[in-house]
């Protein structure tokens, strides 16, 4: 078994030490160790040197006490005589470890910036609290790292990074699957068109139905007043009324003018038509005139030819009042027949839905792993 140098050897032994250096009358030095005076017979040769109790207990105690503190701390402790320390170098101080993050390191550990503390577990610097790990067989860090408490992130899942701020570390969210819904899909509309087969519906009859009598409902146009309009000249067509006799009135006389075959005389007897008259004539002009005497009741006849007459129909309105009235209709028994013929009809709609709503599956291609993540 290994010695444990918990006390380095002459600890409380006389001791001389040894200089680093070398020295010029050849005494020991750890640069240059024991020179080959130390060789010489002491007994013959004057420059024969002695091997020194006092340094050879300085050697062993520097040997012991650094062996002694790889044993304990692991590492040799921090001294101002180790200066400068290269980088990576690892050194016990105040209680703590160190490791140089830099070289030529002149520094302090714990008061220059060029040392690290190493904490006493390694553990918590490799694998601090919050971090995740994951393992392509099954591991668990709980038994890996004794001491440590680590949580399985979960079976089935998958990883999405968090905000920067942490503040939705370890929440969870998704599903595998999803259903589409109409709320989904873009914004979108089926159309179609077609036409009707042909077909000839041929003449159709409506069946009779009376409507029996209807009347109007009662309404008062009042006086209306046809536009000015001038007809003009109008001249009747001709017409021949014959021979119109007229009434017999009683007796009364008649003046008589007319033509005598008689000259100069004065005449008295009777006229045609039984008329007693009394007549004078002018023996040069054959002029007669005289007055037929009344004989009685009698009638004349008169003819009038055929002739015409002519209107003028100045510019003039008519003004017409038609004062509240109704019509009245009857509607008899009757039908109606129409014919209908050959033609087509355009008609548009739209389709109807299809589609089952089966949920279809999100993942992406994946592999899967075990998760951890520590908490303690």
């Amino acid at each position: 078994m290994s010695k444990i140098f918990k006390i380095p050897f002459a600890a409380q032994g006389d001791r001389t030490d040894v200089p680093v250096e070398v020295q010029a009358d050849g005494s020991v030095s750890y640069t240059q160790g024991y020179g080959f005076d130390y060789e010489r017979d002491i007994s013959s040769d004057a420059a024969a040197k002695d091997i020194e109790r006092e340094k050879m207990n300085s050697i062993f105690n520097d040997i012991t006490s650094g062996i002694g503190e790889m044993q304990i701390y692991g590492v040799a402790k921090w001294d101002v005589t180790g200066k400068p320390y290269p980088i990576f170098a690892e050194v016990y101080y105040n209680n703590t470890r160190w490791r140089s993050l830099i070289e030529n390191n002149n520094g302090e550990p714990g008061v220059d910036a060029g040392w690290f503390a190493i904490p006493l577990n390694v553990i918590d610097t490799i694998y601090p609290i919050g971090i995740v790990m994951f393992f392509a067989e099954n591991k668990n860090p709980n038994i890996l790292f004794p001491g440590t408490t680590w949580n399985y992130i979960g079976e089935d899942k998958t990883i999405r990074l968090a905000k920067a701020d942490g503040s939705d570390v370890k929440t969870t969210g998704g599903v595998d699957s999803v259903t589409l819904t109409t709320a989904n899909m873009p914004s979108h509309s089926h159309t179609f068109t077609g036409t009707a087969s042909n077909y000839d519906y041929g003449t159709k009859t409506s069946s009779a139905f009376d409507y029996g009598t209807k009347t109007s409902s009662s309404f008062d146009y009042a006086n209306k007043t046809t536009a000015a309009f001038d007809y003009g000249t109008k001249t009747s067509s001709s017409f021949d009324y014959g021979t119109k006799t007229a009434a017999s009135n009683g007796a009364h006389t008649h003046n008589l003018i007319g033509n005598s075959n008689k000259n100069g005389m004065e005449k008295s007897g009777p006229l045609s038509n039984g008329v007693q008259g009394l007549y004078s004539g002018d023996a040069q002009s054959n002029e007669v005139s005289g007055k037929v005497s009344s004989s009685g009741a009698h009638t004349h006849s008169v003819a009038i030819g055929a002739h015409t007459h002519t209107v003028g129909i100045g510019s003039h309105t008519h003004t017409v009042s038609i004062g509240a009235h109704t019509h009245t209709v009857a509607l008899g028994s009757h039908s109606h027949t129409v014919s209908i013929g050959s033609h087509t009809h355009t008609i548009t709609g739209t389709i109807g839905s299809s589609g089952s709503g089966t949920e279809f599956d999100i993942r992406n291609s994946f592999i899967k792993l075990m998760g951890w993540y520590r908490v303690a």
